[in-house]
């Protein structure tokens, strides 16, 4: 008896497995890693804005605090009831002047970062009421529609 070769059909041959990833499971991986790196970026870009924002409101309050300070400096002054530093004079209504980045007041627009509107109400002559004020600090400054505003009520030279 001699051995002959059977040939096998290649349907019917082992198969072996391959090594690797097919096309379809790596196109599968990288959508899934876009889709994944696309929300963290978006939702990146949202807290940014909402860190720049919660900036700005903090700086405004310290900005205020300044110019209430700036404001019970001056009225406790009964020959010139004005502010030293930004100089809004108490008897007068309404003031309105800019502040640059770093709490500075600038003469226009140009380099200002916030818009201050400070609103002096004395009391009636005789009354021994406080003269009291509202400061709104708007950002930026210029803008038709600021992004940002803060209001403040202040108390002064209470009797």
């Amino acid at each position: 008896m001699t051995l002959q070769t059977i040939a096998i059909h290649p349907i019917c041959q082992r198969r072996t497995r391959r090594h690797g990833f097919s096309m379809v499971e790596v196109a599968l991986a990288l959508g899934i890693a876009t889709y994944v790196l696309v929300s963290i970026f978006g939702v990146l870009n949202v807290a940014f804005a909402t860190q720049q924002s919660s900036a700005r409101e903090n700086e405004a309050a310290h900005l205020a605090t300044a110019i209430i300070s700036d404001l019970r400096q001056a009225s406790g002054m009964a020959s010139d009831p004005t502010s030293p530093l930004y100089d809004v004079n108490l008897s007068a209504g309404e003031t309105s002047f800019y502040l640059d980045e770093t709490g500075q007041r600038v003469g226009s627009v140009e380099g200002a970062l916030y818009a201050v509107k400070v609103q002096i109400n004395p009391p009636t002559q005789g009354s021994r009421a406080a003269t009291t004020g509202r400061i709104v600090l708007s950002w930026p400054a210029g803008a038709e529609e600021p992004t940002g505003t803060e209001t403040f009520f202040v108390a002064l030279n209470r009797n």
